[in-house]
């Protein structure tokens, strides 16, 4: 219940189990563990110089375990929200400011870190903005959003995360 109220108090309004029981296991799904890992960067990752200084902040946080969740969506406070990036292929987006609004999430950031957590290990597939952008890796205008384009990194860089 406690978790639960952190993150949306009008769980406490649902009167049938179920819905309970769906509200926190989307929650649980969406949260990061705060577990010590190891960090790996795709062969293509990219951070602009700006964001260097937060992304290496954040970095260290995911080395000594610290809570991160902060750093994800908003949406993690509306339980009846899913993020389809994260649900369909378990891929995270991170802002990467570092001070704290009052509702306890990070000030949001233009440019995101893109990365897929186990509990021993995070990889860092890029930071990319929201939005339609061409990068200097890619010379085609991808949305962050497209599925295929995180997913091929993944793949070319860590194949067994999404081989079964």
């Amino acid at each position: 219940e406690d978790v639960l109220k952190q993150y949306d108090e009008t769980f406490l309004n649902q009167v049938f189990p179920n819905i309970l029981c769906l509200k926190y296991f989307n929650l649980i799904d969406r949260i990061i563990k705060p577990i010590p890992r190891s960090i790996h960067k795709s062969s293509v990752f990219y951070c602009p110089v700006r964001n260097r200084a937060n992304l290496q902040a954040l970095e260290l946080q995911v080395v000594n375990g610290d809570n991160i969740n902060p750093h994800l969506s908003r949406g993690l406070k509306s339980l009846d929200r899913r993020n389809l990036l994260f649900a369909t292929w378990g891929v995270y987006h991170l802002h990467l400011k570092t001070s704290v609004d009052s509702d306890g999430f990070i000030e949001r950031s233009g440019p995101i870190l893109f990365a897929k957590f186990t509990d021993i290990d995070a990889y860092l597939l890029t930071v990319m903005r929201h939005g339609r952008r061409k990068t200097k890796i890619y010379s085609k205008t991808y949305p962050p959003w497209f599925k295929q384009f995180l997913i091929q990194i993944i793949q070319d860089n860590w194949p067994q995360l999404i081989a079964s």
